[in-house]
């Protein structure tokens, strides 16, 4: 079936996405972000639903007018440019570093408590006359004195330099034409006060940040710092700190092909972290089926009547947008799982299967990415089944399942030579 007529989405708010022509853009309350694209270093290709199911703040009140007051350069000239933004949207900005002996920086201030909450800082950028940019927020997560700092070289796409206080360094995402999303997390366990600084470095050394500048810039777009531990996608501001509410996916149980005696189920996409529940089919504490990443690896989880029986393999490197591929196969008397085309050790010991007749399925529960397909099954397809299921892609190719019932039977498909 297609997406509408299944599944049920909601979200009391509006997103952005990115569509097939790489641009940002906006949509209402309750609309699912469907046909969601990522660059994937040539084009941009489309990658399924975006589903976040966490709702997240950009807590900083102007994402993408550094002019404004909310900001202040320091030894540094900010200025409009024409270049064009990452998504073909919005003010680009560029920040000049001056011939001081200092450092040069563009700074926002953000007053928190110490209270272990952990940020997320994120930033586009690109590449002017100067290859290296910094971020940097002081007072955070430190006894004394510090601060968390990373560098990136905008030529080559890499980082070159990590303060010893950032906590974790997000990996910097190519979003096209020399345009790069970076980042690092955070927390406050250390202090009450921190700021967010966008600093110019000369020489792609964490001890480079204060130097005689030349005049060099580099071009900036999308400031965003959100609670949480991984970036999630861009949430504008003007004014006023805006929030992403959270997102569900429910799959109606009238729309699913339930059997009591055998049900087998396959998702991929790409994810950004972990410990995430990526399907959740849940009656009550005692009857329920899970898949599951932990923090490296996949768990299949079928509860029935308060017994439960788990499968755990597979791995993945947490980070943003990992493809993954899992299926899993349910029956009474057994459990297993596959994930990237190959089907783990199989579960024996089951009795049951939990009766999820009656139940709604929610799907991408507890998870950050996006959903390239879902499919279930009444019918229990078997190790090879769930191992084909996480090779194939079939993309929009047409495919076509022939079971024969008797030996050497044939079958006819009528063609013309004009396609």
């Amino acid at each position: 079936t297609t997406f509408s007529t299944a599944i049920t989405h909601a979200r009391a708010s509006s997103a952005t996405m990115v569509n097939s022509s790489g641009v940002l853009v906006t949509v209402g309350n309750n609309v699912a972000r469907e046909n969601h694209h990522l660059y994937d270093g040539v084009a941009w290709v489309n990658e399924g639903l975006l589903q976040e199911s966490e709702a997240r703040t950009n807590l900083l009140t102007y994402s993408e007018d550094f002019s404004n007051a909310a900001w202040a350069a320091t030894q540094a000239t900010l200025a409009t440019s024409a270049e064009v933004g990452p998504f073909s949207t919005g003010q680009v900005y560029s920040l000049a570093d001056n011939t001081s002996a200092s450092t040069h920086h563009l700074q926002d201030d953000n007053l928190f408590t110490a209270d272990g909450v952990m940020r997320t800082w994120s930033l586009y950028v690109k590449q002017g006359t100067a290859r290296y940019i910094g971020l940097t927020s002081y007072s955070i997560d430190y006894t004394s004195t510090g601060s968390s700092r990373v560098i990136f070289d905008t030529q080559v796409g890499v980082y070159t330099a990590q303060g010893a206080e950032a906590d974790i360094l997000q990996p910097a995402v190519n979003v096209g034409n020399g345009w790069w999303r970076i980042g690092f997390s955070s927390d406050t366990n250390g202090a009450s006060y921190d700021n967010f600084r966008i600093e110019m470095n000369s020489d792609g050394t964490d001890s480079g940040a204060s130097y005689s500048g030349s005049g060099d810039t580099v071009l900036l777009w999308g400031a965003q710092l959100e609670a949480g531990s991984t970036p999630s996608s861009y949430i504008p501001t003007s004014g006023a700190t805006a929030t992403r509410a959270a997102e569900t996916l429910t799959v109606p149980a009238a729309k699913l092909p339930y059997s009591s005696a055998n049900i087998s189920i396959q998702m991929n996409g790409e994810m950004t972290g972990n410990t995430l529940t990526l399907v959740r089919w849940y009656e009550d504490a005692s009857n329920a089926i899970l898949l599951d990443a932990g923090t490296t690896d996949f768990t299949f989880t079928q509860e029935a009547a308060g017994v439960v029986d788990t499968v755990t393999g597979g791995s993945f490197i947490s980070g943003i947008n990992v493809p993954f591929n899992i299926a899993s196969r349910h029956v009474t008397t057994a459990l297993n799982g596959a994930v990237d085309g190959t089907a783990l050790t199989a579960d024996t010991t089951p009795t049951a299967l939990p009766d999820l007749s009656a139940t709604d399925l929610s799907l991408g529960y507890s998870y950050m990415g996006t959903i390239g397909k879902f499919i279930m099954w009444g019918d229990d397809i078997g190790d090879t089944g769930i191992a084909e299921a996480t090779t194939v892609d079939y993309g929009n190719d047409f495919a076509m399942t022939v079971t024969t019932t008797t030996a050497a039977e044939t079958f006819t498909i009528p063609a013309q030579n004009v396609g």
